[in-house]
């Protein structure tokens, strides 16, 4: 099914560069349960009304507001990140998932089951 979205068009535009099915690209337990995963080309974002929870009715609509912060809506390949620390990471490659095992383990609270991250100090 996430195959079948690569591609899309709006007129001559290609609007859609990459979909994944949840479970590709998620790790632990929720993840056969995780949402299609949709990456835009260049010039294309989810709508305002996507990213407040709403559905809009058309499937492409003009943007007539300035952009920002839509890194969100971007492969993680294209847009990296970059973490600052005062301390040296105990693991090379962090990603998303070991903030939170950090957050966890720096309260002193016991990780949920099934969380997949790691500690970076």
């Amino acid at each position: 099914m996430a195959k079948k979205l690569v591609g899309t068009k709006d007129g001559k535009n290609v609007a859609v560069m990459a979909a994944y099915l949840g479970d590709e690209i998620y790790q632990g337990p929720a993840r056969a349960g995780a949402p299609i995963c949709e990456w835009p080309s260049e010039g294309y974002r989810a709508s305002w009304a996507t990213t407040l929870g709403g559905s809009p009715t058309a499937l492409f609509e003009d943007n007539t507001k300035p952009w920002s912060g839509d890194h969100a809506s971007s492969r993680p390949e294209d847009v990296p990140g970059i973490l600052v620390s005062n301390r040296p990471l105990s693991i090379r490659d962090p990603g998303l998932e070991d903030l939170s095992a950090t957050a966890y383990k720096l309260t002193g609270q016991k990780p949920p089951e099934g969380s997949i991250g790691r500690p970076l100090f």
